[in-house]
């Protein structure tokens, strides 16, 4: 009794497979299907299984060691990403505008002589942070 058709099965899960096996083998004994049309290579599955699960724990493995060997960066807190914004124009000229009286005309000229401008935005960027400390030293 052969029609022709062609069964097969892949199983990942051992006891499944055993199961269908046994199954198979019930039907067989009663002439109902043929088991040479039932592919079920459970030995290459479970290696295939085990090979995944070997490589699947040497790649923890090499991650685990990758992680032990970076520096550990500090947790950031709110003194540090203070620092790490940018000084803006608007805020060293605001500075300024905060101190001009006529008291202090001389001090912020000197200020503005000593990185070689005339005007606030004449100073360069990486001078905003110096210059907002000298600022704060004028009372």
């Amino acid at each position: 009794m052969n029609n022709g058709l062609n069964i097969t099965i892949e199983i990942k899960a051992v006891e499944l497979a055993n199961a269908i096996s046994q199954l198979a083998a019930a039907f067989t004994d009663r002439n109902i299907i043929s088991t040479d049309k039932i592919v079920i290579d459970m030995a290459s599955k479970k290696k295939a299984a085990e090979q995944a699960e070997d490589k699947e724990a040497e790649d923890k493995e090499v991650e685990t060691k990758e992680t032990a060997q970076q520096p550990m960066e500090p947790e950031p807190n709110e003194e540090t990403e203070e620092k790490e914004e940018p000084i803006t124009i608007e805020q060293v000229r605001a500075a300024f505008m905060s101190k001009n009286s006529k008291g202090n005309t001389a001090k912020l000229k000197a200020i503005l002589k000593k990185y070689n401008v005339a005007k606030v935005t004449d100073l360069p960027k990486e001078s905003f942070a110096d210059v907002l400390k000298e600022l704060e030293a004028i009372e």
